[in-house]
């Protein structure tokens, strides 16, 4: 296009992955590319950012109060480093008999003073025989949507009541977010599969509407 065009600098607009949506003066949009050429707008053409999951408002879980004890159907527990000078909040729920999930975050200080960036998701497990490999591959079905957050690595010991694996990764706020917000959240983690309840759901919702 060559025609010359006056726009508003005043009302110039959003950045759009790399794009940026302009005005005219007399109010017509204008989509600037980075190769420097220039087009009339129209809502086809702009690359619209995805809403982006929100935390859930303040609520009262519909469970008794959750148990500091880790193999509680319900665990949540918040302690302070004084080594390191942060808090660890964590929160956790019974799948099934052997089987635990947990997130957990740090925080500096005593008390959490921002909500996080990233959180941790964890398996737990505790069985006869090694239940994982030394990495496993998480596969989650939110709603219909497959997503996979990637390798979950694995520690493991020896305790009385069998052997504990825990399967741990840190994941974005945003895929923490988009999976306590979905209705019907499935998993395969290596050759292992589970649904989560809506008390589970609910849980989780629960914790992160408590997230500063």
């Amino acid at each position: 296009m060559t025609k010359s065009i006056s726009i508003c600098l005043m009302l110039l607009a959003v950045h759009s992955y790399g794009q940026i949506v302009a005005h005219t003066e007399d109010g017509r949009r204008v989509l600037l590319n980075k190769n420097g050429t220039w087009e009339f707008a129209t809502d086809s053409l702009i690359t619209k950012a995805p809403a982006q999951p929100k935390l859930p408002t303040k609520r009262n879980f519909v469970h008794p109060e959750f148990k500091p004890n880790v193999n509680a159907d319900y665990y949540y527990q918040q302690t302070y480093d004084e080594f390191d000078e942060k808090t660890r909040t964590a929160i956790g729920v019974k799948i099934r008999d052997g089987l635990y999930l947990r997130f957990y975050y740090y925080s500096p200080g005593l008390t959490p003073k921002a909500v996080p960036d990233n959180v941790v998701m964890m398996f737990a497990s505790v069985s006869t025989s090694p239940r994982f490999q030394e990495t496993a591959n998480l596969k989650l079905l939110l709603d219909g949507n497959r997503i996979e957050p990637g390798a979950f690595q694995r520690i493991a010991n020896l305790t009385s009541s069998g052997i504990r694996e825990f399967l741990y990764r840190e994941i974005p706020l945003s895929t923490f977010l988009r999976i306590l917000n979905s209705n019907y959240v499935g998993g395969q983690l290596h050759n292992t599969e589970f649904v989560l309840k809506r008390e589970h759901l609910e849980a989780f919702r629960d914790f992160a509407s408590r997230m500063k």
